[in-house]
């Protein structure tokens, strides 16, 4: 390779990840994509963030839609605020800390209540301090349908509530995973016939992810 080309590339792979002047943010990966199937409910996904700060700074982000399914629940979580239910142009602040033990992450989420779809959410983030110096981040889906069947135990028959429990009909074994309302799961248990539903501490609706001989049965539960 020619040293001046070389030196080049060099130099392109800096500027493109090192921050613009008056910056004080900056980013190693500017999208990522996610391609899972309704089976991985809720999916969870990151991009680090970095501070070019010599102090924590106020940032702040707003939400993109493009052509996100309405089904979709979407989460974000900036390390600040943990964001139920964001929606297009929905926008916050947060902060950046400039020394973290552990690298910031922007974290988003999206409970698919088993509806399939393509679509991106981007996150524009901007310094009020700094009018005109932003930058924008996006998280691309790619959701095909799940292997395993899936039924609404609404008109199902294999599992009910009774007695301050979630339980199989047939007393065989069944996964259980319950999610809040944003879609962030809580709790995950395995090998039993019967979810407890004093182990939820809290008053509310939760949705139940119950698998068992290689089909999925959903449910809504009112604690």
């Amino acid at each position: 390779m020619d040293k001046r080309l070389f030196l080049f590339s060099i130099a392109f792979l800096l500027l493109k990840t090192l921050p613009v002047h008056g910056q004080v943010f900056y980013f190693d990966n500017k999208e990522t994509t996610l391609v899972k199937t309704t089976d991985h409910s809720p999916v969870h996904w990151y991009i680090n963030i970095y501070s070019a700060s010599n102090e924590d700074e106020t940032l702040q982000w707003k939400a993109v839609f493009q052509t996100i399914p309405e089904e979709w629940v979407i989460t974000f979580d900036d390390q600040t605020v943990y964001h139920q239910d964001v929606r297009h142009n929905d926008s916050s602040d947060f902060i950046l800390v400039t020394n973290p033990e552990v690298t910031q992450k922007l974290i988003i989420g999206a409970q698919l209540n088993n509806q399939v779809g393509q679509g991106t959410v981007s996150f524009e983030i901007s310094d009020p301090d700094t009018p005109g110096v932003s930058d924008t981040i996006h998280f691309h889906f790619n959701i095909s349908q799940g292997s395993l069947g899936v039924e609404n135990t609404v008109l199902s028959s294999q599992f009910k509530i009774e007695g301050g429990k979630v339980y199989a009909v047939s007393g065989e074994p069944a996964s259980f995973s319950v999610f809040d309302q944003t879609g962030r799961l809580l709790v995950q248990q395995e090998g039993t016939a019967a979810f407890n539903l004093t182990d939820l501490s809290a008053e509310g609706m939760y949705f139940f992810r119950i698998q068992q001989h290689n089909h999925l049965y959903l449910m809504k539960v009112l604690k």
